[in-house]
């Protein structure tokens, strides 16, 4: 059975279709749950002495961080070329174009991960006689993006500036078809609108874990 290498691809925003493949698959991912806001109240019941814990929604956020190694000691190119520099620009936002920052999918095998990378260290510790970077170990941690977000909530967040979440996204599941998804929206929508969209070339066979905007008018 042939080696699955991870990788790391742009798929909204500055610099979408940008890809990463590692080198070495990484030895461990960490992984962190967590809720935001309030996560519950106290309230007193009337003529009872007894103090009841009355959950509330929350907000629910994740994040990944891995250890990535890579090496070029067998080659005459500077190891960071098509790595690590790839993905610092997974980091930075094109100030030339209306696009949100970056929207990255980590995918290794049967896992995925959707969302931004928070921060990227990049220590390098092997050189050639010339100077050359020939070997780079990366720590990387990415927060996960909500695939639905209140736009009008981000708007009086960020003064109306462009953030993550602006465009929602929807993961395709196992056996999902484009015409399926389209059909679930309650506003409607065109499925060959939408496969142009996303550039979905046989909208009735999708790869489980596709991030797609259903969000686009009609034709």
């Amino acid at each position: 059975m042939a080696l699955v290498k991870a990788l790391l691809e742009v798929v909204e925003g500055s610099n979408k279709g940008l890809q990463v493949v590692v080198h070495f698959n990484p030895q461990s991912l960490r992984l962190g749950y967590r809720t935001t806001g309030f996560a519950g109240t106290v309230k007193r019941k009337q003529q009872v002495e007894k103090q009841e814990v009355v959950a509330q929604q929350t907000d629910y956020e994740s994040d990944l961080s891995m250890e990535l190694l890579f090496d070029a000691s067998q080659s005459d190119q500077d190891v960071r070329l098509d790595t690590t520099l790839k993905l610092a620009e997974m980091i930075q936002q094109n100030v030339k174009t209306t696009a949100m920052v970056p929207i990255v999918r980590f995918s290794w095998g049967t896992f995925l991960f959707v969302g931004t990378i928070s921060s990227m260290d990049e220590t390098l510790d092997l050189f050639s006689e010339q100077g050359v970077p020939k070997r780079a170990t990366v720590n990387l941690s990415m927060n996960s993006v909500a695939l639905e977000r209140d736009n009008q909530e981000i708007e009086e967040n960020t003064g109306g500036g462009a953030a993550i979440g602006t465009t929602p996204l929807t993961l395709s599941q196992a056996g999902d078809t484009l015409q399926n998804l389209v059909g679930r929206l309650a506003s409607g929508g065109s499925w060959k609108a939408i496969a142009s969209a996303n550039n979905i070339d046989n909208p009735r066979l999708m790869q489980a874990g596709t991030v797609l905007n259903l969000n686009v008018p009609g034709q």
